[in-house]
């Protein structure tokens, strides 16, 4: 009989369930993210007493999946006795699953929802452009902004750019000052490829950083919507 969980067991798997492929390293941190009190070493834990316990699998290249989406995933493997054969209900790799453009970049775009929490706790998913939105505000700054993530692919930037100028905009002015746009690069040299659409912080992935991510350009609220002019 499985146990019921903690309240942290609980943050991984409604984490997990509601996005179904993600980092390991990307849920660790929002944990660590969200509960200032816990380390990385902590989350760890959590992530894989959820694994053991049965709920969720992970994978030994560092992902998470919800067991439902495995098998959306997967073309040989469509049965829980299946998935059950594996040690603790851990994989060696997500190659050879069927990762859609979907899962990677909702993937992609929950690292700035980790780097985040616990502002972006309520954050919803949605299809292209905008994988991923949430309103944040704080003590400091009381105003709710709206935060709008998307991914630029490479090769893509140039059609995703013109996508954008066609519609997705904020037509009040005043409306426009509280919309907080980031957009996640393959290519850091195609940064002008971004409209100037509310967009304020372009970063690409950089293992290298801490948080995964590294911003390639910071641009001013004030004139972040000049392709409207």
């Amino acid at each position: 009989m499985i146990r019921e969980t903690n309240v942290y067991e609980q943050f991984i798997l409604d984490l997990i369930t509601n996005v179904n492929f993600i980092r390991t390293k990307t849920a660790a941190a929002c944990m660590c993210n969200y509960f200032p009190r816990i380390s990385d070493t902590d989350a760890y834990i959590y992530i894989h007493s959820c694994q053991k316990l049965g709920y969720i699998l992970t994978t030994e290249d560092g992902w998470c999946i919800s067991k439902p989406h495995y098998h959306r995933m997967s073309e040989n493997d469509t049965t829980i006795s299946a998935i059950d054969k594996f040690r603790y209900n851990s994989i060696e790799s997500i190659n050879g699953l069927h990762i859609s453009k979907s899962d990677m970049n909702i993937a992609d775009c929950m690292m700035i929802v980790a780097d985040m929490m616990p502002l972006s706790e309520n954050y919803i998913l949605s299809p292209s452009p905008w994988y991923i939105s949430f309103v944040a505000k704080s003590e400091s700054d009381p105003q709710g902004r709206l935060f709008q993530i998307t991914t630029f692919r490479k090769g893509e930037e140039d059609a995703m750019g013109e996508l954008l100028m066609t519609g997705y905009n904020f037509t009040d002015k005043e409306f426009r000052k509280q919309v907080r746009r980031i957009a996640i690069l393959d290519d850091e040299n195609k940064v002008k490829s971004v409209p100037s659409l509310g967009f304020t912080s372009l970063c690409v992935l950089d293992d290298e950083e801490p948080n995964g991510l590294r911003i390639v350009e910071k641009r001013k609220q004030e004139t972040s919507w000049d392709d409207l002019r």
